[in-house]
């Protein structure tokens, strides 16, 4: 057997069967660094000249650079000419951030390749020569398969290389009482037990890796078989969550961490859900699937009523169980670079299995969500409530959803301080985003399109009436289906109007008694919810944002198409700065509004903070005049100020225009003492919108002119009371 001292690269390149001869001065030297261990690893390459390796597809049979090491891991590499053998090059690579692969040669220069076909492959077994080399134990000798590795001499740190397909990796001998890891790992990944005690009680084999670990280690089975390959995946996920949580590590007793796993790049197919529980971990991908289902490197399949990932806390367990007995959760765990395909077709329906199922905290990032009978993300939790969890704090980057009932639908007094950037929700059945959460959450630089169009099972949110398109308002769905749509391009109480268009296979025309549901782009309902919505995306076509206050929309194609209470901030075409809501201000007890009207009439608004509408004066444009009103709803008015065009009319039927009107004017009943009850100068019928004219063409009514007399008797009393003092002549 060679010894540890003897591993060179010659030796090793001879241990993994790589047919390559190096230069003389290096056949026996040493390795200075770990590079990333990946079998059967071998692209073509369209590298001309001695620029970085510019991958092609992998080889027939071989796995693929993008998918094997990740950007910044080193490895060996070969590169030669198929059809010019003589062009070759051995060196260390790097995969770098834009997919290439930067070039060392062993022998310090360059091969200059000309135009043709060549391949790149990974030659080194690294995982294992690196360990043996640090450790100076025996070098290994492959066995085929788990048996003969069980059968193998257990001499300390005897090591040996399994080539089994799928569980292939390095194993080292590790004597002591390992039987309670041998117990958790019965398809033998990571622990095998020496075929003379299968307890492990005296030791076992032990897979050495520095990476993440791989499902196929646990019998993880490849392939689009319709379904059948479902069982024996979930079986092997189950498996592999067992042997981690007896592997995990626990801080003070009170959060448990597990080892990172990532699946290989193909389509696998399960019967039942991801339950991340008893750990947080890492769950991942073999790359990123950008933003459409062709980009994924690996895809995870689940039938129809099948929710695909759900991440538990402590005291919880399935889709709604609250747990007696506390456990460790997957509070804080990572999706990414992930495919998640559903079972939804319009034969089966809408149901309660959702892509990602938060019932804690985590992050989701890079993933591709499609065809769930439920939502794509759905995060549904109050702490002590129903349904029991705690999804705060959770974030969403980079995804895309399409094709569920609701691309992401957050709800619960415990489902708040989300972030969700660069989020695509499109073509799902109702919503793109739906936020019922209780105090709100962040969405920066989303986009939501052709979302509520109608799909074969589900009720239409958006239809045709009269040659042109509206979509159903939130909360009043029951009387969108007996009431028709304005017909023209107002807004009613059961319709909002969306643009012009005929009815369509996916927009049907309006009819009594059809049910409808709402969606559209965006949707907040709660009243409590700080929703910030800054430079998101609305296209047009689909169903309105329906936005209620305190939501607040900043910028991007959002803000134009909102309808709700929301507030709306941006810059319009002229320049300025534009809100639907108006701005408000409060110092002391005194509150100030600028604008701030549903109507958006309110110039400036005065009131007591916490006053009861009314104590409300506002200044308002009402036309083309000016009124200050006050009172509830402002239907009592103090004045108006009427334009050119006013319709404001005297008793003469006649408008008056560019002139006060007051509906009230006076003077105090006397000046000697405290102010007392107005004598109205004028006085005008509020009750109507015709104000009266003094009678007789008098300057001003009886009441007037008894005002007017007391005042000359007041200013009299007043002169003589002056003299008397001494202080008038």
């Amino acid at each position: 057997m060679m010894a540890a001292d003897d591993l060179t690269r010659r030796s090793v390149m001879q241990l993994t069967g790589a047919a390559l001869v190096l230069p003389n001065f290096l056949e026996n030297s040493r390795m200075s660094f770990t590079p990333r261990f990946v079998d059967l690893v071998r692209n073509s390459v369209t590298t001309v000249g001695t620029g970085n390796f510019v991958l092609g597809p992998p080889v027939t049979g071989f796995n693929s650079f993008a998918t094997a090491v990740q950007p910044g891991e080193s490895f060996y590499y070969s590169c030669a000419g198929v059809s010019k053998p003589a062009e070759c090059e051995v060196g260390r690579g790097t995969m770098q951030d834009d997919g290439t692969i930067s070039r060392e040669p062993i022998n310090g220069v360059l091969t200059d390749f000309t135009p043709g076909p060549k391949t790149i492959s990974l030659i080194a077994a690294a995982e294992w020569f690196a360990r043996v080399d640090q450790a100076a134990a025996p070098s290994p000798v492959d066995v085929a398969d788990r048996v003969a590795l069980a059968s193998a001499g257990l001499e300390r740190g005897a090591a040996r290389f399994l080539v089994e397909r799928g569980r292939e990796g390095m194993f080292r001998f590790e004597p002591g009482n390992l039987s309670a890891k041998v117990a958790a790992d019965p398809g033998q990944a990571i622990y095998v037990a020496p075929k003379s005690d299968p307890s492990g009680t005296s030791g076992a084999w032990v897979r050495k890796f520095d990476g993440p670990v791989s499902p196929s280690w646990f019998g993880l089975v490849e392939g689009d078989a319709n379904g059948a390959n479902g069982a024996a995946n979930s079986a092997a996920w189950n498996a592999m969550r067992a042997c981690m949580t007896a592997r995990a590590v626990n801080v003070l007793n009170t959060m448990q961490a597990t080892e990172a796993v990532r699946f290989p790049a193909g389509y696998f197919e399960f019967a039942s859900t991801i339950e991340i529980t008893d750990g947080a971990t890492i769950l991942e991908g073999a790359a990123s699937p950008g933003t459409n289902a062709g980009g994924a490197a690996t895809t995870l399949a689940f039938p129809a009523g099948v929710t695909g990932i759900r991440v538990q806390r402590y005291n919880t367990s399935g889709a709604s169980a609250k747990d007696a007995v506390e456990h460790y959760g997957g509070n804080g765990s990572a999706i990414r670079n992930l495919a998640l395909h559903g079972g939804y077709t319009p034969a089966v329906g809408e149901g309660e299995a959702h892509g990602i199922h938060l019932r804690g905290k985590a992050l989701i990032e890079s993933v591709f969500i499609k065809q769930f009978q439920g939502d794509g993300i759905y995060g549904v939790a109050t702490a002590g409530g129903e349904p029991e969890g705690n999804a705060n704090n959770s974030a969403i980057a980079n995804c895309r959803v399409q094709e569920c009932r609701n691309g992401i639908f957050i709800d619960g007094a415990d489902a708040n301080i989300w972030t969700l950037t660069n989020v695509d929700c499109s073509s799902n059945r109702a919503w793109g985003f739906y936020d019922s959460s209780f105090l709100g959450n962040t969405y920066l630089g989303c986009h939501g399109a052709s979302n509520g169009f109608l799909l074969g099972g589900s009720a239409p949110t958006i239809v045709s009436h009269l040659g042109k398109r509206y979509s159903c308002v939130m909360g009043q769905e029951a009387g969108a289906s007996t009431n028709a749509p304005s017909g023209d391009t107002t807004d009613n109480a059961w319709w909002y109007y969306v643009g012009a268009g005929a009815a369509s296979s996916s927009i049907p025309a309006w009819a009594s008694g059809t049910v409808y549901r709402s969606g559209g782009s965006y949707a907040s309902d709660n009243v409590n919810a700080q929703n910030w919505y800054g430079g998101c995306y609305h296209e047009g076509g689909q169903g309105r944002p329906q936005l209620s206050r305190p939501s607040l929309v900043l910028g991007g194609m959002l803000a134009d198409a909102v309808r709700g209470s929301a507030g709306t901030l941006q810059v319009n075409s002229e320049g300025d700065l534009q809100t639907n809501a108006g701005f408000s201000a409060v110092v002391g007890k005194k509150f100030a509004c600028l604008g701030g009207d549903s109507s958006g009439d309110t110039i400036v608004a005065f009131k007591d903070t916490g006053a009861v509408d009314s104590g409300v004066y506002r200044l308002k444009r009402s036309g083309a005049d000016f009124r200050w009103d006050y009172g509830n709803g402002g239907t009592t008015v103090a004045f108006w100020v009427t334009g050119n065009s006013s319709t404001v009319n005297w008793a003469d039927g006649a408008p008056r225009a560019n002139a006060l009107i007051g509906t009230r004017f006076g003077l105090p009943s006397s000046f000697g003492g405290s102010v007392g009850t107005v004598k109205p100068v004028f006085r005008a019928a509020v009750s109507s919108a015709t104000y009266a004219a003094p009678a007789g063409g008098a300057t001003v009514d009886a009441e007037g002119r008894a005002s007017l007399a007391q005042l000359a008797a007041d200013l009299a009393d007043m002169k003589a009371k002056l003299q008397a003092a001494g202080l008038m002549s």
